[in-house]
């Protein structure tokens, strides 16, 4: 027992290492996975590596391409306007349904969690601030009380974790990092007390100015970035 343990809990250590390597982009878009390496750093076998690789293919943070191994998954204009148009569609129909169904213990949690996000800004932990915002969003699709909506949201996880994590930890000439937080947490202030007086029309205009928020950050600082990047893969 104590084996099965121990390898489980191995195989958690190299997946989160792994993951929050990936969201803080410390493995940049593109890059080839070196296990030899990762089983050196962790001082593990290469089970439990390949087990973690494997999740992390699933979930949509990793691909593998046969014969050659395994690399971060790319961040491409194409697909950050892909992902904005999912989300949208998501969140609002997901909004919708959870403001109807979601629980007392649930509303609780989301005033828990939007607790210790404030205090992750406070203390600029922004893989915390991260996690836990996608956290909050995740509580709202679980109430839906819809596997579908709650699969489609976990499947967009993985970039948004990427794109928020870059959009948190950095500040912009065009909108200040503290003002940005400040409109997060009022957001997410206004949408758990539409939550408390059911009030789904208010809920689904929150939601989508709240993704409209996200977008304008993400155009402001990444796009710039990321269209400089596929003209110099482009030209090579």
């Amino acid at each position: 027992m104590s084996d099965q343990i121990s390898k489980i809990s191995l195989r958690e250590q190299s997946y989160h290492k792994l993951r929050d390597q990936i969201i803080t982009l410390e493995l940049k878009p593109g890059t080839q996975i070196n296990e030899n390496r990762l089983e050196r750093e962790l001082s593990i076998g290469r089970t439990p590596v390949r087990e973690a690789l494997l999740r992390l293919v699933h979930e949509g943070y990793l691909t593998s391409v046969p014969g050659r191994g395994f690399y971060v998954c790319e961040i491409t204009i194409e697909s950050i306007r892909a992902l904005f148009e999912a989300v949208m569609i998501i969140e609002r129909g997901g909004i919708a349904l959870s403001v109807q169904r979601i629980s007392a213990e649930e509303i609780l949690e989301l005033e828990e969690i939007h607790d210790s996000l404030q205090k992750a800004m406070s203390q600029e932990v922004y893989l915390q601030v991260t996690l836990l915002n996608s956290k909050f969003h995740r509580i709202i699709h679980q109430a839906t009380r819809n596997n579908f909506l709650i699969a489609a949201n976990y499947n967009l996880e993985p970039p948004y974790h990427r794109l928020s994590y870059l959009c948190f930890s950095e500040n912009t000439g065009l909108s200040t990092l503290s003002a940005h937080f400040d409109k997060v947490i009022a957001d997410h202030d206004s949408l758990i007390k539409c939550f408390k007086m059911r009030d789904e029309r208010a809920s689904v205009d929150l939601i989508t100015n709240h993704v409209r928020l996200f977008h304008t950050r993400v155009t402001q600082y990444l796009l710039p970035s990321i269209t400089i990047i596929e003209g110099a893969r482009n030209s090579i």
